[in-house]
């Protein structure tokens, strides 16, 4: 693991393709604490430019070959260069000053995402010349990284971001070096100064892979299942067959486990054929927790009241529904409570992106970061040690871009969320005849019979009733909720789309009738094929239980919350400077506002006001400034303007005329009357330090300025 680090030489303007409301129009990325960052997609772009040129400088001195193998290729390749988000390179100190701030309840409540933007970025405008004359309609503004940030303007800004090489090797390092040196340039508008930057890579020590354990001997026939949780660490892409998969497939994280146990064992032989192909060990998709639970594709007779804004259960007795208009909860998640379904729906943002060598724009829809997604693996006891290892080491990244920005995710070790590991058992249901039963497809169906694909009712039916052992019937009264769809892939290697097959969604219910007394062996059971991947989980309920799952709740999906920062970082002062003195700013400025109002018309009575703001503007420090208001000549004017710095500062300039001068140090503005908004004084308490009530105080012809323009433009409004 090794990291980029990337120091700007000028301002930096990296994009994010969308406008902020109506006052920016492209803006840059920034985390949900507010702090930037420079998208992985953007990094690896600009080091995969530099190696082409460094390859048309000198095509000995970076090789074709290795960059195909660094970066990948068009031709279907898959690149060995893993590249994270760039974050400033004191994140955690940053994050540890932003959490204390937020702790502080006095203060946390005044200090917003876009104070903290501010510290890092501030907006510019530009607009098109056309003969030496600006063109109409053509004024934009946009967002830019400081060069030096507002709040610590002594030394540039600096982003890390982590790197990593799958089997990295020197000349694959040194390549990476190279590219380095020769990125100088990101972000937009660079042929406008903008953009310039300085990149160091320093390669970390190689990652050996681990030594696999060996599969136990088969002794019992004991099945094991273990429970895993992963949390989304950036956004992750996944395309489906003309729709956006919300579940990372079970044929995914096969694959991904798959590669990573062939990098340690020889293919072919028995072991891997169990684990990964022959259906011995069965793989579930991977879906959103909701509660501490992992769930399933929503039941289908569950549906919402469009009337009564409630949500029902179509197959439980007590609840009336029929004859109001209903909404299905296609696309959501159910888990299972105690009394019924709590569901939530997968949180997804539209990003942009630019393909610069097309000049194209385009957009993709991603699960957000953040989201916990959880899965399961039955296997027979002997291959359970290998499989928990094979989680515990994996590098886990799903869906599109897997070597930049989007499809990283960690599994998590949480007392609550880590690996569990539990037996197996069978949960028979007695049925009496006549009973009702429901079958819940907890995942999609692959049904297959002689090499022909089926969706048929029937078929469907039929393979439901040799699994739950006991003649049924069709229920009259009740009716089947099934969906179909189809579902694909893409084949990497050969840049190639892998078939379509139709299959029965996920959620999909069938009902049945007992037509005799008898014991269903195991509530839990599978139908259809590819059992491995997780197709075709089946769940039965009785008329009773399904009258139990009554109550039907809507929650968010499971988030992670961002991790304390790491127990070394230490406080970020600058920053917390900045943003205390920044709400201070704005506390002068209401007041001065205020002040204005208030007063309306009594400093334009004596034709003060044109004098006071070349006093202010002429001042280079409070005493300067007192010692001008005591210049005025005019009775009524020094009257005026003494009574307006007395109140709005707490000094009371007269002071300068008595035959004891007092001390230049203690000619100053008092801070309690300057932040005085409503009687509040939360914000004075927290000023406690000498220095950050001096850096304050800088700030104090803000108060004059906004009276007198709020005075002024009065004035105006009273003659029009």
């Amino acid at each position: 693991m090794g990291t980029l680090k990337i120091t700007l030489r000028s301002d930096l303007c990296p994009g994010n393709g969308e406008a902020f409301g109506n006052s920016i129009d492209s803006d840059i990325c920034f985390n949900p604490e507010g702090i930037p960052f420079i998208p992985a997609r953007r990094i690896k772009g600009c080091l995969k430019a530099a190696a082409v040129e460094l390859n048309a400088m000198e095509p000995d001195f970076a090789p074709m070959e290795q960059i195909d193998e660094l970066f990948g290729s068009q031709t279907g390749k898959e690149g060995k260069l893993h590249v994270s988000n760039a974050f400033p390179d004191n994140m955690e100190s940053l994050r540890y000053s932003l959490r204390k701030l937020r702790e502080n309840k006095e203060i946390s409540e005044y200090i917003s995402n876009e104070d903290i933007r501010s510290a890092f970025a501030y907006i510019r405008g530009s607009t098109r010349l056309e003969d030496g004359v600006a063109k109409k309609e053509t004024l934009r503004y946009f967002r830019v990284l400081s060069h030096y940030p507002a709040y610590k303007n002594d030394q540039p800004l600096a982003f890390c971001a982590e790197i990593s090489v799958d089997n990295d090797s020197d000349e694959l390092n040194t390549l990476l070096e190279n590219c380095a040196k020769a990125f100088r340039h990101l972000g937009t508008k660079r042929n406008r100064g903008l953009g310039i930057v300085q990149c160091i890579y320093s390669a970390g020590k190689s990652l050996q892979n681990v030594s696999l354990p060996e599969a136990g001997k088969e002794t019992t026939q004991r099945r094991i299942r273990l429970s895993y949780q992963i949390r989304l660490d950036a956004p992750v892409t996944l395309p489906g067959c003309k729709e956006q998969l919300s579940s990372i497939p079970a044929r995914s994280v096969i694959g991904l486990l798959a590669g990573q146990y062939l990098r340690r064992k020889e293919p072919g032989t028995d072991e891997f054929r169990a684990l990964f192909l022959d259906g011995r060990v069965r793989w579930s998709a991977l879906t959103p927790v909701i509660r501490g639970k992992v769930s399933q594709p929503v039941p289908l007779m569950l549906a919402y009241l469009k009337h009564n804004d409630q949500y029902v259960n179509r197959y439980c007795r007590e609840q009336s529904w029929r004859d109001q208009k209903i909404r299905t909860l296609e696309g959501k998640y159910a888990a299972p409570a105690s009394d019924g379904w709590n569901i939530a729906s997968v949180l997804s943002d539209e990003v942009y992106h630019h393909r610069h060598t097309e000049k194209m724009l385009y957009t993709q829809e991603a699960i957000n970061a953040g989201m916990i997604y959880g899965g399961c693996v039955e296997t027979d006891e002997q291959y359970a040690d290998l499989i928990q290892s094979l989680l515990s080491d994996a590098d886990f990244r799903f869906g599109r871009s897997k070597s930049a920005q989007y499809a990283s995710c960690t599994l998590l070790t949480d007392k609550d969320r880590c690996i569990r590991r539990e037996d197996i058992r069978k949960n028979p249901i007695a049925v009496n005849k006549g009973q009702r039963l429901y079958v819940v497809l907890e995942s999609d169906a692959y049904i297959s019979e002689n090499g022909i694909i089926r969706q048929d009712d029937e078929t469907v039916r039929e393979m439901i009733t040799r699994q739950l052992g006991i003649r049924v019937s069709n229920a009259e009264e009740d009716n089947d909720y099934c969906e179909y769809h189809v579902i694909s892939g893409y084949q990497t290697k050969w840049q190639l789309q892998k078939p379509q097959i139709p299959v029965i969604r996920g959620g999909s219910v069938f009902s049945f009738a007992a037509e005799e007394t008898g014991t269903i062996q195991d509530r839990t059971f599978w139908i259809g094929e590819n059992h491995q991947e997780g197709f075709g989980r089946c769940r039965a309920y009785t008329q009773e239980e399904m009258n139990r799952l009554s109550h039907v709740q809507e929650y968010p999906a499971d988030l992670y919350a961002n991790p304390d920062p790491v127990q070394t970082a230490t406080e970020e002062p600058a920053l917390y400077h900045y943003l205390i003195v920044r709400e201070a700013q704005k506390r002068m400025a209401r007041r001065g506002l205020d002040y204005g109002l208030a007063h309306e018309g009594e400093i334009s009575e004596t034709n003060l006001n044109s004098r006071l703001r070349m006093i202010l503007e002429q001042a280079n420090s409070f005493l300067h400034f007192a010692k001008m208001i005591e210049s005025i000549k005019d009775s009524d004017k020094l009257k005026s303007a003494r009574k307006t710095v007395r109140e709005l500062y707490g000094f009371d300039t007269a002071v300068l005329q008595s035959d004891s001068l007092p001390a230049s140090e203690t000619v100053q503005p008092d801070l309690k009357t300057m932040l005085s908004t409503t009687g509040d004084d939360t914000l004075l308490s927290v000023i406690e330090t000498d220095k950050l009530q001096d850096r304050t105080r800088e700030h104090w012809k803000i108060i004059l300025s906004k009276a007198l323009r709020k005075e002024e433009y009065q004035k105006r409004g009273d003659k029009q």
